[in-house]
């Protein structure tokens, strides 16, 4: 059995390990200078979003196509509380994150030119 957390906030409960990798989705998706091609070249680089938002400036550089700009803002990346007053809000409505990469993203969707870093779920 999983261990179930209160989101910050109030909430649904919410298995710990889904919070923490929600909120790290969401934290990405709001990184300055990370546009939805970087966004869908670091989902399929790393497994977990933490990984992109703790690596060094050295590795992030080595990821092809990943612009100045993107790597600067996962660097400096501060926005932690609005990620978290974001995932209470998707927890409080019941729905769950599917980010691009997930098993389940809708794998047609995953073909579109642009497709969408998040898909909020319910």
């Amino acid at each position: 059995m999983v261990e179930a957390r209160l989101i910050p906030d109030g909430g649904y409960p919410l298995p710990a390990e889904d919070e923490e990798n929600w909120l790290g989705w969401l934290a990405l998706a709001r990184v300055k200078g990370l546009g939805r091609t970087s966004f869908k070249k670091l989902a399929e680089y790393y497994d977990d979003p933490r990984q992109a938002l703790r690596a060094s400036h050295g590795e992030l550089a080595r990821i092809q196509g990943l612009d100045q700009e993107a790597i600067v803002g996962l660097a400096g990346f501060s926005q932690w509380a609005e990620a978290r007053k974001e995932l209470a809000r998707v927890a409080a409505t019941g729905a769950r994150i599917v980010p691009y990469g997930a098993p389940e993203y809708p794998r047609r969707l995953r073909t579109i030119a642009d497709p969408p870093p998040l898909l909020y779920i319910k």
